[in-house]
């Protein structure tokens, strides 16, 4: 059996991270879908998200990653921002 460390997981969860909210943008057909709870874009920023981002903030403060602690915040408030993005570049 691999042992993982603390810095791997961290790694692959911020890259799953990332990956799932590039997918909410592309796989949606626009972002004022995600106001409806049954969209990949909505599962993603409201249920995905935010644990992933909570995991990843704590096993930032055990390796000691700023950066790691700045993106996990992100995606704790992936919502937030991701709508700001969307009425910045489409419009309300």
């Amino acid at each position: 059996m691999k042992k993982w460390n603390l810095h791997q997981v961290s790694h692959y969860l911020l890259i799953a991270g990332i990956l799932f909210w590039l997918s909410g943008f592309f796989l949606d057909n626009w972002i004022r879908h995600w106001f409806f709870p049954s969209s990949w874009g909505s599962v993603v920023v409201f249920y995905i998200l935010p644990p992933i981002g909570l995991v990843t903030l704590i096993l930032s403060f055990f390796t000691k990653k700023v950066w790691q602690a700045a993106l996990s915040i992100a995606f704790i408030l992936s919502f937030f921002i991701t709508m700001f993005v969307g009425y910045f570049l489409f419009g309300p």
